[in-house]
């Protein structure tokens, strides 16, 4: 339907019946090794050739971007930011982000200001996120039909009414293209204000051990630090590095820097 009807089809009289399901609709669930399951092998009998052939393929996107529907904080923008320039301060806004991604519309899509590689909704991908910035999106039923499942949805638009804020634990009434820049500036500032937490990556059994271990990580841009210990096999050494930063606040920096909740943004 391209995107532009949503119907529900019923087959009371008809068996068997075959369902898909797009990635990403629903949350996964973790493995459960105890569960297992029949392999039945089949031989298809009178089997059609195909008369597709294969040309040539070729892979869209950047090297080494994150797949959107991979993100774990999406930043998605609407005709509200408007114009394709303005989709740089997204793409600042993702960057800041350990696994951020930019995302948007259909209708931005379709202005050509992002690729379709990063459209969310029916006609789009769906996404999972733990944080969805919406950017001067109105939230067509489209739209929320792919985002809506995010565990956290931020909105900022200058309607009050969009649909948007009634899928948002967060929203804000006003203009993206203004609060937009403010919001960078003060993620930046978290950013920089933030100890570093520590992770331990290595534990070495002896002091030259450790030593060729912090090598390897200086060599690839990480700041590391030692630590020994005592076990009961004797001493080792603790080799830790920091972790992102705003990966241990994403949550709590959507809870202090978003006062106003989408129910009360008319207000």
């Amino acid at each position: 339907m391209g995107g532009n009807i949503l119907a529900t089809i019923i087959c009371d009289e008809h068996r068997p019946q075959m369902g898909t399901v797009r990635p990403k609709v629903f949350k996964a669930k973790d493995v459960d090794a105890s569960r297992s399951g029949e392999i039945v092998n089949y031989t298809v009998k009178n089997a059609v050739t195909s008369k597709v052939e294969l040309v040539r393929k070729e892979i869209l996107g950047a090297s080494g971007a994150i797949k959107i529907e991979d993100a774990e904080i999406i930043c998605s923008g609407g005709r509200g930011l408007g114009s394709c320039d303005n989709f740089k301060m997204l793409e600042e806004l993702a960057a800041l982000f350990e696994h951020g991604s930019v995302g948007g519309s259909r209708a931005v899509v379709d202005e050509g200001w992002v690729d379709h590689a990063h459209q969310v909704g029916q006609s789009g991908k769906t996404v999972t996120p733990k944080i969805y910035f919406a950017f001067g999106i109105s939230g067509a039923i489209q739209h929320l039909a792919g985002m809506s499942a995010s565990d956290i949805v931020i909105a900022i638009n200058k309607d009050a009414n969009a649909p948007i804020f009634k899928v948002a634990q967060y929203g804000i009434v006003g203009d993206a293209r203004e609060i937009l820049p403010k919001l960078i500036a003060k993620i930046k500032a978290l950013n920089l204000e933030e100890k570093p937490v520590w992770k331990v990556v290595y534990i070495a059994q002896t002091a030259e051990a450790a030593a060729r271990i912090k090598e390897v990580l200086a060599a690839n841009g990480f700041l590391t630090q030692t630590k020994t210990t005592n076990s009961k096999h004797g001493g080792v050494y603790e080799i830790s590095v920091p972790l992102p930063k705003l990966k241990m606040r994403m949550r709590s920096f959507a809870k202090t820097s978003f006062s106003c909740n989408s129910k009360e943004a008319g207000q």
